[in-house]
């Protein structure tokens, strides 16, 4: 069960901004529940009328695993072609 925020909009006629959080939990069975969280920021850059460049963060942690869960973030760099 999770309830998502998301923000979005554009800074200039080419670059837009994205967020968005996630908050819930997990069940496991046998077992209760355990909560999670998600983030994730982006900013998007139209280059030309074929493609855009997209620079973006995600980050994820759960509790789901009897030793402590785990945290994750990846960062990455997206360029897209548009056909």
């Amino acid at each position: 069960h999770e309830l998502l925020v998301r923000g979005y909009g554009q800074l200039s006629p080419r670059l837009r901004w994205d967020l968005r959080l996630i908050g819930g939990y997990e069940t496991e069975r046998p077992g209760g529940s355990r909560p999670a969280f998600n983030f994730g920021a982006s900013l998007t850059q139209d280059i030309g009328k074929k493609f855009s460049l997209e620079a973006a963060y995600d980050f994820s942690s759960s509790r789901s695993f009897a030793t402590g869960g785990f945290e994750r973030g990846i960062a990455r760099l997206t360029l897209r072609m548009r056909f």
